[in-house]
């Protein structure tokens, strides 16, 4: 048995040094041949982002090595489908040397209990900071938040990506040590805008003429890029903020790396938030005999933008939501991403989501009830389902010819095959 023992301490010691003198030589390797990266953080939007930032490498004719919450890829071969938003596989696909840019989605949970992993990044960006993960892994307030998040800035080696929009953001400029800073703003052009694209830096904004809008981005007073937000699909029209605000991160993150003009306008033309290129994201199915939605929305902030979306949807039918909640949130939170959607939907159907995260059955489900009630939604219109799973079976009985069902699930995959078993494509 002792020879056992040590026969297997040594193979342990010895796949172990083959693990550091592979990692070792791939390190060299990406010092002699480094790969454009980028590190993406934010409490929403990431997942996105992530796609069309990979989508714009793809379309520039590079092998991408993605992570996101949805999963990792390199090129077109699926490595995993589960939640991949840590650093320490983020190093995996930056070290396959098949790669050729590197696009990584940094969540929370994983920059606490790991940081960022990677030495650095050639572009960081924080999205925003918001409520989403407050009461979760020692972090109580949007400060706390902000200062994790900001770790991937830290990291930024040539460019910065900032939200002007968010005072939070803006205050993690002093950690920034990359030489240029771009600014990010869903509005126009405002005071700080404009002074930072005086002093020369860069800037990503919604310039409106004769009630178009258009996504531009400025190196200083030169102008990179201007891309009508009509011709954008994932801004539905120009009318999604959300899908606004991936649109222009993506592109000041692609402009930092000096991916020519022409090919980022070809890219933000043909990503499609759907679920082929983005499953589980704002994701419209075809040829069913009403309208339906699969996406995730998590926070009163998303659910609100979905609401401007939706509430003047000129359908002939009536609005369906059936939503689910995360458990492990605090319950004024859950209640809020009801009480955004108050007076939208003809018909809510609320459930908890597969995974309870501590709460009690169908207890994430009646908080949401009672944030419609009392944002001022009757009770005849709220029904609160035992499960998620016969939630989606509800949804689906009631919806009807002209009617728009919107379907609110991380679970988005189960939706989809519900959705395509009835003939959506």
């Amino acid at each position: 048995m002792k020879i056992e023992r040590i026969k297997s301490a040594y193979w342990r010691s010895r796949i172990l040094l083959d693990k550091k003198v592979k990692l070792t030589r791939h390190k060299l390797l990406r010092k002699k041949h480094p790969i454009p990266t980028v590190g993406i953080t934010g409490s929403l939007g990431k997942t996105t982002t992530c796609r069309m930032v990979a989508h714009i490498f793809t379309e520039s004719g590079k092998v991408v090595a993605l992570s996101t919450t949805q999963g990792a890829w390199i090129g077109d071969e699926t490595i995993k489908i589960a939640d991949c938003s840590r650093g320490d596989l983020a190093m995996e696909l930056f070290l396959d040397p098949r790669s050729e840019a590197g696009v990584f989605e940094l969540a929370r949970g994983s920059l606490i209990d790991r940081g960022v992993v990677l030495d650095s990044v050639d572009v960081g960006v924080v999205l925003n900071v918001y409520d989403n993960h407050l009461g979760l892994q020692g972090i109580n307030t949007r400060e706390d938040l902000a200062r994790v998040k900001r770790l991937v800035l830290e990291k930024a080696r040539d460019v910065a990506v900032v939200n002007a929009d968010d005072p939070l953001c803006m205050a993690m400029r002093e950690v920034v040590t990359a030489p240029r800073i771009c600014l990010v703003t869903l509005g126009p052009a405002n005071a700080i805008i404009q002074q930072h694209q005086e002093a020369g830096g860069m800037v990503a904004y919604v310039e409106e003429s004769h009630g178009d809008a258009s996504l531009v981005m400025y190196d200083g007073t030169r102008l990179l890029s201007s891309i009508p937000a009509s011709e954008v699909p994932v801004t539905w029209g120009g009318q999604f903020r959300p899908g606004i605000s991936n649109a222009l991160f993506a592109m000041a993150v692609a402009h930092s790396h000096r991916i020519d003009t022409t090919t980022i306008r070809r890219a933000l033309r043909s990503f499609r938030s759907d679920h082929q290129q983005n499953p589980g994201r704002m994701n419209f199915v075809a040829n069913l005999p009403y309208q339906l939605c699969i996406t995730w929305a998590d926070g009163p902030e998303a659910m609100r933008a979905l609401a401007a979306l939706f509430r003047d949807l000129k359908i002939s039918g009536n609005k369906y939501l059936m939503m689910s909640a995360m458990g492990n949130r605090p319950d004024s939170f859950i209640k809020a991403q009801a009480e955004a959607v108050a007076g939208v939907f003809t018909q809510y159907i609320f459930s908890d989501w597969e995974d309870l995260r501590g709460r009690r059955p169908r207890e994430v489900a009646k908080l949401l009830a009672s944030g419609a009630l009392e944002a001022g939604d009757p009770e005849e219109r709220i029904t609160t389902a035992p499960s998620h799973a016969e939630a989606l079976e509800c949804a689906f009985a009631r919806a009807e010819v002209g009617d728009l069902l919107v379907i609110v699930t991380y679970s988005g995959q189960k939706a989809w095959e519900k959705a395509t078993a009835l003939g959506g494509s």
